[in-house]
């Protein structure tokens, strides 16, 4: 009878659906991995890996801005810059998503950071360069496998070499880590120091360009000078 066919196809098919549950439930977690991945676009990016085995890691359905809150909460330090306006992903205008500039799912070793070092502003990031700065190779500051943010942005971690170079007639850390304090961007070896803020001012001939810091501070050195008048002219006393 037909009405007997029908229970039997419902039954089969009961069947096969009850089946297919006990095998999807018995799975685990590589199952559910490699049917994730028939629908992933691609792999991720070697960083993003882990993050693989769980498209919720990275995306809200339905939600189109909601991605970028799961951004954040990995990469916070970018998420702290976008809330105080600052560093490079604070200043960018019209920034749209985080998807806009680091599209993923290409591969393993594709970039989802591309920087063209020649056109990029520096005057975006929180260490605008400037005069003898703006002439350094990006390099120089910005070490191999360390985060562009990251670069040292004090002059000693630069110039501590300068320092401990006597052709350079460098204080081997004599005088502190504060370099800016005499030095200047516009050239390194162009210095300046207001003697006025020391114990000992210079008045009268002690101010005469023709007395160099040498003549008072030997060896480059400027802690411990005698300020004592026969500290210095000593020589003049026993001069015949």
């Amino acid at each position: 009878m037909p009405g007997s066919r029908i229970l039997r196809t419902l039954e089969r098919l009961l069947r096969a659906l009850a089946c297919a549950g006990a095998i999807l439930a018995g799975a685990g977690a590589a199952q559910a991995a490699s049917l994730e991945g028939v629908l992933s676009p691609g792999d991720l990016i070697q960083g993003h890996a882990k993050a693989e085995s769980d498209c919720n890691n990275c995306h809200l359905p339905f939600q189109k801005t909601g991605q970028d809150e799961l951004c954040v909460k990995c990469h916070k330090e970018v998420g702290r810059d976008v809330a105080q306006n600052g560093g490079f992903h604070g200043r960018i205008k019209d920034r749209g998503t985080c998807r806009t500039c680091h599209t993923d799912h290409k591969g393993r070793a594709a970039k989802v950071v591309v920087l063209d070092e020649a056109k990029f502003d520096h005057a975006q990031t929180n260490f605008a360069l400037k005069d003898s700065h703006g002439k350094v190779e990006c390099a120089k500051c910005h070490l191999p496998k360390a985060k562009f943010r990251d670069a040292q942005k004090r002059c000693v971690d630069c110039h501590k070499k300068d320092d401990d170079d006597p052709k350079k007639k460098g204080h081997h850390g004599a005088l502190g880590e504060k370099c800016e304090e005499c030095h200047t961007i516009k050239k390194w070896m162009d210095t300046f120091f207001d003697h006025d803020k020391t114990k000992f001012p210079l008045r009268n001939s002690h101010a005469d360009a023709k007395v160099k810091c040498d003549g008072c501070h030997a060896n480059n050195h400027f802690k411990n000078t005698p300020l004592a008048c026969v500290g210095c002219h000593k020589k003049d006393d026993e001069d015949p």
